[in-house]
């Protein structure tokens, strides 16, 4: 029916013009059969009421309506389905009698258990069409047995139920162009749940052009041809839905989804082949696209976006032989908004492209090349709480495109072969860098940045390199744009080398080659110039957590295991555990790397890198700050708990540093400030800017704020008072409003514990 009151109950129950409502709004129609209500005079108010239903199927929501309450179904509970509605057990499916119950103290009101719905039950008995002969609306065809059909749905308003435990299948000899089940441009929505063995045919379930469909609890497996697309495929499928999808072991990938105002959650990937990612979004150009929950290892190619407007949140991707996460080389991407990835042991983690993206809280460990990469990315990205460790490289930019001016805070890079933090061309912003224990060569660096105008704050580098200590290189080709440090400067010490990359030629640098601040006049006379407070700390050995034993991983056998024997990539207690290189040091064996400077355990130069080869032993590593004193912890293990990057940075107070980053290349007239959350213009320059408190992080969904994770007016903020990316867990403690100059109103929180 048509979504045309206030809100969903006060709808006229006009039918709804499927066709013409499907790219105007989410919901714009509403699937009426998920809708009930109950009323009831026994009470007079919602507070303290429970309500239930006796299969336990719906979620509910209560009003108060004159002299009484009425409850009304919001829908079917994430975990359930059409199924849980129906009985399978006699000779015909049939629906099951259900009631709701409504409970305050003593008082208690149920309605009378009865059938709630009156569609149509079918058993289809032959391949064909899905359509009921009797001409009868709203029909739900099941399969209570295991069968061997296909099927085709042009007949809006159909579903079809495969009973859970059974399977639809192929028949003998299988179409190896054929889907099981097709649906063909029925002009209206389908609903479809069950487990489809694809093996012999191309897909499973090929649903496209059928606006406001559903997908429920759908397995797609086995599918064996190939060249034809994924398994599983929702294409150009406006305002659809798809929950609890699982796709395993097909040929030419997984899941596909795309079009207007979709959703897609709680999706499961194993075991699919190339030519198809095992989760894809596309068809560009559609507005608000959203997946969450998705888990994507053992394939070829994980997750793929290949759209603009798209919000994924909540995704692991491991053990994936080619991408992680990546986005479109051919898209333009824009508006994609990316939050809570861990991408483990991949060819490459997570590859990062488009124009007006937010990505945060991004976790990549263990990939093979390299952990997150800005490779060809046009503009304006904000990278917000990212860390990448035990890679081949750690973040990589690789960019033909002059001015990207990117925006990277509370990152970290450990543990990479090559270096930390790569980036190139002019413009970008880097404020709270913790770069450590990278290089295994000559040329390898904790942090290098090759182009003019880098904003750098806050910045903690630490035994980069190997025979050499490498762990700064600016590269500024342009002579009247300088770098610029501000903030704490961290480095091991100015004696060993630290910043000597910055001795390079061309425009200024903004540090000397001892880390000294280097004011530089410009032509007009004035000053501009770093000013950064150095310290120097000496190695910080144990700063990081670790090699650990998690009892969460399977393939944990004391911390450690062969490569070959490793099954679990991705289960662990936390998202800052992975699997790394293990190194031939023992609890209690001085460490004869690192330039011959003894220390006892990790970090090494032998564990840099990715754990791949045929031979691999492989570690459990966890890329946590240190709150406890280390197991093994010898003469020169540098301190029992982390003294050197917890805690170094200062709370948020209204005397706090205000920061702003510009997006130079972000013209007003090719991509409006409005593209990118918490950007506004600045009438004097035409630029696009964002502005932010130092030292905190917006609290992402919590339903205030833009969620771009930078901490701004009005917004739940939790202080960042460490280097790099770990700030804390637990819970959040409440710390006060902080109002600083351009940012006002903000509720402070710190993390319950800081330190692993």
């Amino acid at each position: 029916m048509a979504n045309d009151g206030a809100d969903a109950f006060s709808a006229s129950g006009v039918a709804c013009n499927f066709m013409a409502a499907q790219t105007t709004r989410h919901q714009s129609c509403l699937h009426a059969g998920e809708l009930r209500g109950f009323s009831s005079q026994a009470f007079t108010s919602c507070a303290g009421l429970t309500v239930t239903d006796a299969l336990d199927a719906f979620d509910w929501r209560c009003q108060v309506m004159g002299a009484g309450v009425r409850v009304v179904s919001t829908g079917l509970k994430p975990q359930r389905a059409l199924a849980d509605l129906l009985d399978f057990t006699g000779a015909s499916p049939a629906f099951r009698t259900n009631s709701v119950t409504l409970s305050s103290g003593a008082t208690v009101v149920s309605s009378p258990a009865a059938r709630w719905w009156t569609n149509p039950v079918v058993v289809p008995t032959a391949s064909g069409r899905l359509l009921d002969a009797a001409g009868a609306r709203n029909t739900i065809f099941t399969l209570a047995q295991n069968a061997q059909l296909t099927f085709i749905m042009d007949q809006p308003r159909t579903s079809l139920v495969v009973a859970p435990g059974r399977v639809l299948s192929s028949p003998t000899p299988p179409t190896p162009s054929a889907s099981l089940v097709r649906v063909s441009t029925p002009n209206g929505p389908v609903w479809v749940e069950g487990t489809f063995d694809a093996t012999g045919v191309s897909r499973g379930v090929e649903l496209v052009l059928a606006p406001f469909s559903r997908l429920r609890n759908v397995e797609v497996r086995g599918a064996t041809a190939t060249g034809l697309g994924p398994a599983l495929q929702m294409g150009v499928c406006h305002n659809c839905a798809a929950s609890r999808v699982r796709v395993r072991n097909n040929a030419n990938g997984g899941f596909f989804a795309g079009g207007a105002f979709l959703r897609v959650d709680d999706v499961f990937a194993e075991g699919n082949g190339p030519s198809n990612a095992a989760v894809g979004v596309g068809a560009s150009l559609t507005p608000d696209q959203r997946l969450s929950n998705v888990v994507a290892i053992n394939n070829h190619d994980g997750v793929f976006i290949a759209s603009d407007d798209v919000d994924l949140r909540h995704v692991v991707t491991a053990n994936n032989a080619a991408t992680g996460l990546a986005v479109s080389q051919n898209s333009r991407a824009r508006r994609l908004r990316v939050h809570d990835v861990r991408a483990l042991h991949n060819g490459t983690g997570v590859v990062i492209r488009g124009e007006a993206g937010v990505w945060t809280h991004i976790v990549a460990i263990g990939n093979q090349l390299r952990g997150i990469d800005f490779s060809e990315t046009p503009d304006a990205i904000i990278l917000v709480g990212a860390l990448s460790a035990a890679n081949d490289e750690g973040f990589s930019m690789s960019n033909f495109i002059t001015n990207v001016d990117h925006l990277l805070k509370d990152v970290t890079a450990v543990d990479n072969a090559r270096f930390g933090l790569d980036l190139a061309r002019n413009f970008q912003t880097v404020t709270n860098l913790l770069s450590a224990n990278n290089g295994i060569f000559l040329s390898s660096h904790g942090f290098a940045h090759s182009g003019a105008a880098l904003q750098a704050h806050h910045v903690a580098l630490h035994d980069n390199g190997t025979t050499y200590r490498r762990d700064l290189q600016l590269t500024n080709t342009v002579t009247l744009q300088p770098n610029v440090f501000t903030g704490v400067l961290q480095v091991s010490s100015v004696a060993d080398g630290s910043c000597a990359g910055v001795t390079m030629p061309y425009g200024p640098k903004g540090l000397t080659n001892l880390c000294g601040n280097a004011p530089t006049v410009l032509p007009d006379g004035g000053l501009f110039g770093s000013t950064a407070t150095l310290r120097q700390t000496g190695l910080p050995y144990w700063s990081l957590r670790g090699r650990v034993r998690d009892a969460l991983n399977q393939s944990d056998d004391q911390g450690a295991a062969l490569r070959t024997a490793i099954t679990d990539w991705h289960r662990f207690e936390h998202p800052y555990r992975g699997w790394g290189k293990a190194y031939p040091i023992g609890p209690d064996t001085p460490n004869p790397y690192d330039g011959g400077i003894a220390f006892y355990g990790w970090p090494s130069v032998e564990s840099r890198g990715p754990c791949f080869g045929a031979t691999a032993s492989c570690e459990v590593f966890d890329y946590a700050l240190r709150g406890a004193a280390p197991p093994d912890a010898g003469p020169g293990a540098g301190g029992g708990t982390d003294v050197y990057l917890r805690n170094k940075l200062p709370l948020p107070t209204s005397s706090s540093v205000v920061l702003t980053h510009t997006f130079r290349g972000f013209y007003v007239g090719t991509l409006p400030c409005t593209e990118l959350p918490g950007a506004v213009l600045n009438p004097a320059s035409m630029r696009c800017t964002v502005t932010f408190l130092e030292n905190a992080q917006e609290v992402i969904e919590d339903g205030v704020g833009n969620d771009n994770g930078l901490c701004e007016s009005n917004e739940r903020c939790v202080a960042t008072p460490n280097h790099g990316a770990y700030q804390g867990h637990g819970a959040l403690i409440p710390a006060g409003t902080v109002s600083a100059g351009a940012i006002t109103n903000v509720s402070l929180f710190t993390w319950e514990f800081n330190g692993r």
